[in-house]
């Protein structure tokens, strides 16, 4: 996947849909019924697969090209991220430098590093890891500033929620047969 992201230009805006401030409010709109549906929906398509593929904790399988140039790898939103341990997330610039040595950038080896360590302890530690494939980096990082921890609220709110979800109803519709 490659992303063209908006928001370095200068003189541009861009328009955000308004999450609530207050964290019930946040939480509620997690739970929604479309936003369950389409993470069962995901569940249940990840469940169905034999190999697991999660673009977030492959290196440049998703790939952000800024309009200033700017180019980025796992989840999309860390375009808008501070983080000057990982340089902001940003491992080149298509305008001035060679593609080819992106991968050698050190913000980027120290993200690609931390990631493993995140992804590989999630498979040793969480059963909903078939589901997710290590989760998303950007909430990871998002919420405890590391990119090798585990479980976020993210995860627990929706791929565990709708995962459970999908278990429970595939056992109700089992027990009605």
């Amino acid at each position: 996947m490659i992303c063209l992201w908006p928001t370095t230009a200068p003189g541009r805006t861009v328009r955000r849909r308004p999450w609530p401030a207050n964290g019930r409010d946040w939480k509620s709109s997690i739970a929604s019924p479309d936003r369950i549906q389409a993470s069962a929906d995901r569940a249940g398509g990840n469940l169905s697969q034999i190999l697991l593929a999660n673009e977030q904790v492959e290196p440049w399988a998703s790939i952000v090209v800024a309009a200033d140039g700017k180019v980025s790898t796992y989840s999309p939103e860390f375009m808008e991220v501070t983080a000057p341990d990982y340089d902001n997330f940003v491992f080149g610039n298509v305008l001035d430098e060679d593609i080819d040595d992106f991968a050698n950038n050190p913000a980027f080896r120290r993200a690609a590093a931390e990631i493993e360590i995140g992804v590989a302890a999630c498979k040793l530690q969480c059963r909903y890891f078939a589901v997710c494939g290590g989760g998303a980096p950007v909430n990871k990082y998002c919420e405890s500033h590391l990119l090798s921890s585990t479980e976020t609220d993210f995860c627990r709110f929706s791929v565990q929620a709708s995962a459970d979800a999908l278990r429970s109803f595939l056992s109700d519709k089992r027990l009605e047969s």
